[in-house]
């Protein structure tokens, strides 16, 4: 019988260890299907597992020692999992908090319903005991799961805070009702008011989950709104400014005719240094409209156009291929998703010494496929997975977002990638049945 409570115990410990840290790697959004991220969930689940079982060798509740844990967590997510500051010891308080408050509620109701006192629940080897453990680790897989499927985005740092604030007075509250409950021998009707408090402590925090998952949201929609603002005051003024380029891409061109006549006749004079500055002089002016590609669409030419050729004057290497039937795209978007997309792959890649970007653009019937990629001098996603923007400037700050939020209009993707020291950005979206108005090409 004590090796079957052993192990019991000990399987009972291992299953928590590894529900808590199931819920604690997907707060965080860590990956579970390759190798690294199965062994980093393993890792998680034996340190809990090994402070757990000294713990209840050293005692049989907890109470503040519970702190202990929410260092663990805490350590672990900055050592192996992914996120902000805040998000991370939101996740560790949060996973901490639902765990004592969960065990000391159910404690408390066995408690009641068994009329036994809270030492021999925790102390005790017998059928109570073993119907509080399981219900304990269901419970906990459950509330941990509907947790899991709130949609819980940024928050605001005060916001954070101010949640971080009622979890840890949470954590303290329970700890030290349920210090009380289980060291001193309490009449019946005072045990119910201890779980009424208890009670109490869970409905403040499922009160202040749905205020964190209310406020999420609000940010979230107050954000996609200033960044559809933002987007059509860019995408208006940018796409207006680049026609206005290529126009005079065009002009330049028109004129080349007047310029070799004017060539033709001071050589044909034998003013060969003037017509050697003249040419040097067109050939200067022409350098900075250096035409990469004409694929029919004045829009998609002018940005292609005006961004490789900028790319080229910051010495950076540029190979571009594009299909010549680009359409199903509003035009305005499609200048949008170029711009951005070529402007990160330029900031990129005229850090490192021989920067390269490579450009294609392949359609068919019934979709665009767009990559763009560029020399990087160290690992992007690495260090920020999130591509958060750490450039100064408004628009720049929502260039992954605008690429996005394109990709999605058109009930598309949006693929970052890394491979031999190129960053790629994948985007694939696909035409709408009415095709935008097309500029045709000279």
């Amino acid at each position: 019988m004590e090796l079957l409570w052993n192990v019991f115990e000990t399987g009972s410990n291992l299953f928590e260890s590894c529900v808590v840290i199931h819920f604690l790697c997907a707060f965080l959004h860590h990956d579970f299907k390759n190798t690294k991220g199965k062994l980093i969930y393993l890792i998680g689940v034996a340190l809990d597992f090994i402070a757990m079982t000294l713990l209840n060798s050293i005692t049989f509740y907890e109470g503040i020692l519970g702190v202990i844990y929410i260092s663990i967590y805490l350590i672990y997510s900055f050592i192996f999992l992914k996120g902000t500051v805040l998000k991370k010891v939101f996740a560790a308080f949060l996973t901490n908090v639902v765990l004592i408050c969960t065990s000391a509620v159910v404690t408390s109701i066995a408690s009641s319903l068994f009329k036994s006192s809270f030492y021999s629940i925790y102390e005790g080897k017998n059928t109570i005991r073993v119907l509080t453990i399981v219900f304990v680790q269901v419970l906990l897989y459950f509330i941990y799961d509907i947790i899991l499927k709130y949609s819980i985005v940024e928050l605001k740092a005060n916001e954070w805070r101010l949640i971080l604030s009622i979890l840890f007075i949470s954590f303290i509250s329970t700890a030290c009702i349920h210090i009380v409950t289980v060291n001193v021998e309490l009449e019946y009707y005072y045990a119910k008011l201890i779980l009424a408090a208890e009670s109490g402590i869970i409905i403040l925090n499922i009160v202040c989950f749905n205020m964190t998952y209310a406020l999420s949201r609000s940010n979230d929609e107050t954000e996609k709104l200033r960044i559809q603002r933002q987007q059509e005051e860019f995408r208006t003024h940018y796409a207006e400014n680049i026609k206005e380029q290529y126009e005079e891409i065009r002009r330049i061109r028109h004129d080349m005719k007047q310029n070799l006549a004017v060539i033709s006749m001071l050589h044909s004079e034998g003013k060969y240094d003037e017509a050697q500055r003249y040419a040097n002089k067109i050939s200067d002016n022409l350098s900075s409209f250096d035409m990469v590609i004409d694929v029919g669409n004045d829009f998609v030419n002018a940005i292609l156009n005006s961004k490789l050729s900028i790319a080229k004057q910051r010495g950076i290497k540029v190979l571009c291929t594009a299909a010549s039937n680009i359409s199903g795209i509003d035009d305005i978007d499609l200048c949008n998703l170029l711009g951005n997309m070529l402007d990160n792959a330029v900031s990129a890649a005229e850090k490192c010494d021989n920067g390269f970007i490579e450009v294609s653009v392949n359609a068919d019937e019934d979709k665009i496929l767009t990559i763009i990629s560029n020399t990087i001098k160290e690992s992007v996603l690495e260090v920020n997975e999130n591509l958060q923007s750490t450039k100064n400037s408004d628009i720049h700050g929502y260039g992954v977002k605008t690429i996005q939020s394109i990709a999605k209009k058109y009930d598309g993707v949006v693929k970052f990638y890394e491979e031999d020291n190129m960053f790629y950005c994948q985007v694939l979206m696909y035409k709408q049945k009415i095709a935008s108005c097309e500029y045709a090409s000279p």
